[in-house]
């Protein structure tokens, strides 16, 4: 299987994901402007990927019952539209109601996966 091929299975998986799980906790916490991810506070940060990217969509949910989760997804693609490259940006966050995983500084996690 050729890469491109695989990174065409990986955003289709993506999309399908984020769009099957209906956002459980309710309105995004990020905001996005162009090539740009937002965040306010935990952690406060801005995000800028590459001017060539496309933004896909995200979702938020409560994943395994522990976590605060929310996902942004961007693509950049060739000019037939074929996914080049996809970025995966992800906050996450123990939820309130689970204080026995609480430490005593607040934990929220950003990462940024990149598939090239």
């Amino acid at each position: 299987m050729t890469d491109r091929r695989l990174l065409k299975q990986i955003l289709t998986i993506v999309i399908l994901f984020c769009g099957c799980l209906t956002a459980q906790i309710g309105n995004l916490e990020r905001k996005v402007e162009g090539n740009a991810i937002i965040s306010e506070s935990d952690p406060k940060v801005r995000i800028e990927l590459p001017k060539s990217v496309q933004y896909v969509g995200a979702d938020r949910w409560v994943l395994y019952g522990i976590a605060d989760y929310e996902l942004h997804a961007f693509v950049e693609a060739d000019e037939r539209k074929n996914v080049q490259r996809l970025y995966w940006v992800q906050f996450e966050g123990y939820i309130p109601t689970k204080p026995k995983l609480k430490r005593t500084e607040k934990r929220i996690f950003a990462y940024l996966f990149i598939r090239l």
